[in-house]
């Protein structure tokens, strides 16, 4: 009798045994295989939006003077960064930003620096180019004696430059929109002369642009006007954040009128 004990729990080891067997020789393959169905979706679903990213990205190049770098933004952001806001939330795409613009640039620097092979490599690169420059070639006048001719002058000098700059973006790049920043009054008390001087400035440099294909004219300073003391930072020249962001909701609505067009 003990035998047949013995005999029959040797036998119920031995099935117990080989289950465990059989179950662990299974598991690691049923469990790969899940690993491997996962690894397979992760790559498929990281590369997908790679190459939707990739098909539409917007890239933008800003150039110019302190306006353009973002002097006076409590934020840091500039017209760059908020414009950059605003498309995101309109549109799906990846923007790329560069920003080589310098403060205290004059439109005679601009030219200059623009080539520079690295600065022409991202004019090359660019789909839309945001130019900032003007404002330090008008602001030298107020040194001169004889106001009206040196303006002309500077004026003058100051729409050769521009003209050298756009033609040269339109020989690197004849595919980029080029939008192009007005001047604003950022003293309203000053004398009528300066103040029409700047009207004059911006007329000039807008029916100069209206003639080249592919640019826009971002008219700034009956913006400004609106909310002048909001709008300024505190050293009463650059735009503030709120500034920079009125600049940038009009460049928004400018594109868009173009493309719509």
């Amino acid at each position: 009798m003990a035998k047949k004990i013995v005999w029959f729990l040797l036998a119920i080891a031995t099935v117990i045994i080989l289950f465990l067997i059989v179950g662990t020789s299974q598991s690691p393959k049923s469990t790969s295989s899940q690993e491997s169905s996962k690894e397979t979706k992760i790559v498929s679903y990281s590369r997908d939006p790679l190459v939707e990213e990739t098909s539409l990205t917007t890239r933008i190049l800003i150039i110019g003077d302190s306006i353009g770098f973002g002097i006076g933004d409590e934020e840091g952001l500039g017209i760059g960064e908020r414009y950059r806001a605003l498309l995101s939330e309109k549109e799906n795409v990846e923007i790329n930003l560069n920003n080589i613009s310098v403060p205290g640039y004059q439109s005679d620097e601009l030219v200059e620096a623009i080539q520079n092979q690295d600065s022409q490599a991202l004019i090359q690169d660019a789909g839309l180019i945001i130019i900032s420059i003007g404002g330090n070639d008008l602001s030298r006048l107020q040194f001169q004696e004889n106001l009206e001719v040196a303006f002309e002058e500077t004026l003058a000098i100051y729409i050769e430059n521009i003209d050298l700059v756009i033609s040269r973006i339109n020989q690197l790049n004849p595919a980029a929109t080029i939008a192009f920043v007005g001047l604003y009054n950022p003293d309203r008390s000053q004398e009528a002369i300066i103040t029409s001087s700047l009207s004059k400035w911006n007329n000039e440099t807008q029916s100069f642009l209206n003639r080249k294909s592919g640019v826009v004219y971002i008219p700034t300073d009956e913006i400004f006007s609106d909310d002048l003391e909001n709008y300024l930072s505190a050293d009463g020249f650059h735009p503030s954040g709120a500034g920079y962001q009125a600049i940038a909701e009009l460049l928004d609505d400018v594109l868009d009128e173009m493309d719509e067009s």
